[in-house]
């Protein structure tokens, strides 16, 4: 397997019982998602974060029951395996397009060790207008010339299947599984209906929604903290338990 790692940030006053692991958005380090992690811990959850491994084209090919290729289902089989490693119940902390990779892990494993996932700014559909969104958004490519090529290269290397298999992943989780979607009405990358259209997939799923109307792409945090953080503490809160 390739060298994923898994980074550990204990809580100073553990209070409950499940530790959150995060999945961090593409090409993020683990320094970027410092205020999550913080709040997370204060709020009294040990947290795990994953960081995968790097995006290499031997690494395409992956065996999730089955051989599939795309970054998708390679970080789903390194989130599957870092949840192999941590004890106990968990939850899911998943940010833009990586959350699709999460939701993939828990849906192979049946969410038998995941009560629940918060998603930050994905998982979505519409992957090649979001792709071609980012490009401009993160890379600033705004010729169509330039950016045609890259952005059928970018579909690949995520994987051509993403959208059916997002939405039989979606389809595989349990009746009344915990989710809380975090979605920004100005998210310049992926649009809000790209969002719902995933969602869309699992009307069984328990799902809560925090709606930025004034938020960007994963800034919802950095930009409303006492909405964001009121938000997802009440959600955390619900699905956890109590240490005694």
């Amino acid at each position: 397997m390739s060298n994923y790692k898994v980074q550990t940030y204990l809580a100073s006053e553990k209070k409950f019982d499940e530790s959150v692991l995060i999945v961090p958005f593409f090409g993020a380090e683990l320094s970027q998602l410092r205020r999550h992690i913080q709040f997370l811990n204060e709020l009294g959850f040990d947290v795990y974060a994953i960081q995968f491994s790097e995006p290499r084209p031997r690494h395409w090919f992956t065996w999730n029951g089955g051989f599939k290729l795309g970054l998708k289902h390679r970080w789903a089989r390194e989130i599957s395996l870092a949840l192999n490693r941590l004890p106990g119940k968990k939850i899911i902390y998943g940010f833009s397009n990586p959350a699709s990779s999460a939701i993939e892990a828990v849906s192979i494993r049946r969410a038998r060790d995941v009560v629940g996932a918060v998603c930050d700014s994905g998982p979505f559909m519409s992957l090649w207008k979001c792709n071609w969104r980012y490009l401009t958004e993160s890379y600033g490519v705004t010729s169509p010339t330039a950016k045609f090529p890259l952005a059928v290269a970018t579909l690949f290397l995520w994987g051509a299947d993403h959208e059916t298999s997002l939405s039989k992943d979606f389809e595989k989780l349990p009746g009344g599984f915990p989710i809380l979607s975090i979605r920004g009405w100005r998210d310049k990358i992926v649009p809000v209906s790209a969002i719902e259209e995933a969602f869309n997939h699992a009307p069984q799923v328990d799902l809560t929604i925090l709606s930025l109307p004034d938020a960007d792409h994963l800034d919802g945090l950095k930009k409303f903290p006492e909405l964001y953080e009121s938000k997802v503490a009440e959600f955390m809160c619900q699905i956890a338990q109590k240490t005694q």
